[in-house]
């Protein structure tokens, strides 16, 4: 094993000397030119390199998946004028329509409250915060139905949320309501004016809420009454009947009642798939009989 290892190097030693030596026989243009040549060798490499890194580079940009905000400079919330309403001495409400110019933008959890001052602007009274939701496109009725205050209240103003966090959903479940045209009448015992109808769930879903807002307005479109209730535990396409008095409120002839019926689709846990209600085609139990 030796002997070879020995040999090999032998013949390692003898090639070198023979490259030496052949090198050494050139004429001095060809010697620098192989020099030149070697030296040229390593910036060639690097900007061989460059150029390819650069051309690869620029060809997968276009075929890369890059990340972008689905949109930008969103409008803010359009809010109205607050509308306050007497419901008896030094008892309250108030009421302010806001709007969502964003034809496929959508929020959710925007915090709300009514702050309320006297002739002096001096603050007198604040509203519990509360939260809403409001859809792509939509126009809604916020509310304090009722309160109480010590103090004449001049005027309002509502406070939202500065930086609200809009939405793009990709799907939002559509639940519509049918309201029907509302009886309303001057009830004399307890003395109200009162309101009844009734609303239909026309969604699959069973609803744990639904709140009902209502908007009286007398015959020239001022708001002279504001109220709104919630219903609990409303099923798939049913139907459900309301009756809203306002006590201490005197309503003339020609006022009309406007009801908004919503729910938050935006929270899972107001939303299930109960079962939905079985016509005669569906039912494949024994009839019943009927005495009449």
């Amino acid at each position: 094993m030796s002997l070879l290892k020995e040999k090999i190097e032998i013949a390692a030693q003898e090639a070198e000397l023979k490259a030496q030596g052949a090198f050494k026989g050139l004429p001095p243009f060809i010697k620098w030119y192989f020099a030149v040549s070697l030296l040229a060798v390593i910036p060639l490499y690097f900007l061989t390199k460059a150029i390819s890194q650069k051309t690869w580079t620029a060809k997968y940009l276009k075929q890369a998946v890059l990340a972008k905000p689905s949109f930008e400079n969103p409008k803010p919330l359009n809010i109205s004028e607050t509308v306050v309403t007497t419901l008896g001495e030094k008892v309250y409400a108030a009421a302010a329509e806001v709007s969502n110019e964003n034809l496929d933008l959508s929020a959710r959890d925007i915090h709300y409250r009514f702050k309320f001052y006297n002739g002096k602007k001096e603050q007198v009274f604040t509203g519990p915060q509360e939260t809403f939701f409001i859809l792509p496109n939509q126009k809604k009725y916020l509310s304090l139905p009722r309160f109480e205050t010590s103090e004449p209240v001049a005027y309002a103003e509502l406070e939202t949320d500065k930086d609200i966090r809009w939405q793009k959903r990709l799907q939002i479940p559509q639940i519509t309501f049918g309201v029907s045209t509302p009886n309303s009448y001057l009830q004399l015992s307890p003395p109200a004016y009162a309101v009844e109808g009734d609303f239909t769930n026309q969604s699959p879903y069973l609803l744990k809420t639904a709140r009902l807002t209502f908007i009286l307005k007398n015959p020239s479109g001022r708001i002279i009454g504001i109220s709104r209730r919630d219903e609990f535990t409303v099923k798939a396409f049913e139907k459900r009947s309301y009756k809203q008095l306002w006590p201490n409120v005197a309503a003339p002839d020609g006022t009309k009642v406007q009801i908004m019926a919503e729910t938050d689709p935006f929270d899972p846990a107001n939303l299930s798939t109960g079962s939905l209600p079985s016509g005669p085609a569906s039912d494949l139990s024994r009839p019943k009989t009927s005495r009449y």
